[in-house]
């Protein structure tokens, strides 16, 4: 990947997105990497950095990451002129229901807990790819 990278990661476990982050520096050569602890803080946090991509729990206090990404899709539609974020939606809420809601509130990719976290890396970078060739 050519250009700095901005991830969001946000999840109440801590210790978790300190994994993920690990992961993603693995394969990035530094990138931004931003840690919210629940929703309401990532769609604050979503308006100032424009991250280029969104890891997102789905139980959280304060805000669930349903509502999360569709306040963040809600903000790109009527506030910016720049590409979509990529938003993947992480949660133990099980596979089919990951499958059914996740189209629903306009993420792009789900992935379901416990996530093995080089396949989601391996998410991320197919991601990026399939939207620097659109």
């Amino acid at each position: 990947m050519d250009k700095e990278i901005t991830i969001l990661i946000v999840d109440d476990d801590l210790d978790y997105c300190q994994i993920v982050q690990k992961s993603l520096e693995q394969k990035f050569e530094r990138p931004k990497i931003i840690i919210c602890g629940d929703g309401q803080e990532c769609v604050e946090v979503f308006k100032d950095e424009q991250p280029d991509v969104v890891i997102l729990d789905v139980m959280m206090p304060r805000m669930n990451g349903w509502e999360a990404c569709r306040n963040i899709r809600y903000y790109e539609e009527n506030e910016t002129q720049g590409q979509r974020a990529i938003i993947i939606m992480v949660t133990a809420i099980g596979p089919r229901l990951n499958e059914m809601t996740s189209p629903l509130y306009d993420a792009d990719e789900y992935i379901d807990k416990p996530a093995n976290y080089k396949t989601l890396v391996d998410m991320v970078c197919r991601l990026l790819k399939k939207r620097q060739t659109a």
